[in-house]
């Protein structure tokens, strides 16, 4: 076994590494500046392969450093009974991964249920685990399509395997707290385009560091920008309202298969001061987000929402723009400049307009990043390896990248 190899740590995520770029994806890449990641993806069905979905695509493309597998798992895996299927296809699928390497992971990172296959295959590996809390699916029941008694069996049996508990939100804090269980709080993170000096340079010499805003459209006015997915969690009322009193919007950002309210959205994107992009590459959303006046997040009130933390916030504030946001928890607590909170769609469409109208602040958009740059992946992913002791050496046994038990060196 090469001496030089890093070490690893297993992620088993709860959406798949392309597309949407969520808490798992930017946790990966961060971690992958000094370990290997292995990477598991949500368990898929087998008809996936055949159905356009990955057909042609080849293998998923990611960064040096993380390595992504598929648990593949029968047809129609999710409805009761044939989901219990899951978790061994899982725990199999990550044994399988860590034989075939012949490596030890350091630390086991889930969003996935912890089960019983999960924690055994973790102590057969000598890994710890952590449990990731990024919403309250129990309360989004409806959003993901299971049913919530059979959400609930699997965080609370989740809350008792893991070694260690990550939440995002102080909500989700307190919901681990009720089932006895101490939690730490890290949250998502910003992307990093300027760096924290220069971001507080920004502030003391009244400039706006950051990336270009490229070629507008033609007869391009100024617009409010949301980004993020096109889902049920949206209150469609308050976009509405804000383009009927005279914004301009831009919507960056894939439709969710499961949207409901599909003729209201068919409605508001037929408007003329309305533009969907759809998904787009990291280089086209910093371009938009550089040209846009405000970020908005019109969530609904419900308990997913407020259990969540939107990572379009700190994204929003990296970009330097001022952010209108419908009553969130998370966003509260966050405290950052720059950040309106407001209670109703009246309300969200005057501050919004008054935003647009008054024109980008060089100043402002430096306190933002120097707020931002404060919260960063790099910052999380420190937070993460101090809790996982990865920067601490393996404690007995094997060394982290050393063959596992049973494997070929």
């Amino acid at each position: 076994m090469s001496a030089h190899r890093r070490p690893l740590v297993a992620l088993l995520s709860s959406t798949a590494f392309e597309g949407h770029r969520l808490y798992e994806q930017r946790l990966a890449e961060e971690l992958a500046r000094d370990h290997d990641v292995l990477f598991v993806q949500p368990p898929t069905a087998v008809w996936t392969r055949r159905d356009g979905l990955r057909a042609g695509r080849g293998p998923v493309r990611a960064p040096r450093g993380v390595r992504v597998v598929t648990p593949w798992v029968p047809p129609a895996s999710r409805r009761r009974g044939l989901h219990r299927l899951n978790a061994p296809v899982v725990a199999l699928t990550l044994l399988a991964a860590c034989l075939r390497d012949g490596r030890r992971p350091r630390a086991v990172v889930t969003a996935q249920d912890v089960t019983g296959p999960l924690a055994r295959a973790a102590r057969a590996l000598g890994a710890r685990t952590a449990f990731l809390v990024k919403d309250d699916y129990v309360a989004g029941a409806g959003l993901v399509g299971v049913p919530a008694a059979r959400l609930r069996a699997g965080r609370e049996r989740s809350l008792d395997l893991a070694d260690e508990v990550v939440v995002v939100s102080p909500r989700l804090l307190r919901l681990a707290a009720e089932r006895g269980r101490t939690a730490h709080l890290v949250p998502a993170g910003a992307p990093e385009p300027v760096a924290a000096e220069g971001a507080a340079r920004a502030v003391a010499e009244g400039s706006a560091p950051g990336p270009a805003p490229g070629p507008a459209p033609e007869g391009e006015r100024p617009f409010a920008v949301f980004l993020g997915m096109v889902s049920d969690r949206l209150d469609l009322g308050w976009l509405e309202e804000l383009v009927r009193t005279g914004t301009d919007l831009v919507v960056v950002g894939p439709r969710q298969p499961t949207f409901t309210q599909d003729a209201a959205w068919q409605r508001l994107v037929a408007d003329p001061r309305v533009r969907w992009l759809g998904p787009r590459e990291a280089g086209e959303v910093a371009g938009v987000l550089a040209r846009a006046r405000v970020g908005v997040m019109p969530y609904t009130l419900s308990e997913f929402n407020r259990a969540s933390f939107p990572l379009k916030v700190l994204e929003y504030l990296a970009a330097g723009l001022p952010v209108v946001s419908s009553r969130l928890d998370a966003v509260e607590w966050l405290d950052a400049p720059g950040v309106r909170v407001v209670d109703d769609a009246a309300g969200f469409a005057a501050a919004v307009a008054e935003l647009v109208a008054a024109g980008p602040s060089a100043r402002g958009a430096g306190e933002r990043r120097a707020f931002a740059a404060g919260h960063t992946w790099r910052e999380r992913g420190r937070r993460w390896r101090e809790l996982l002791g990865l920067d601490a050496p393996a404690a007995g046994g094997p060394a982290a990248g050393e063959p596992a038990a049973g494997a070929r060196a």
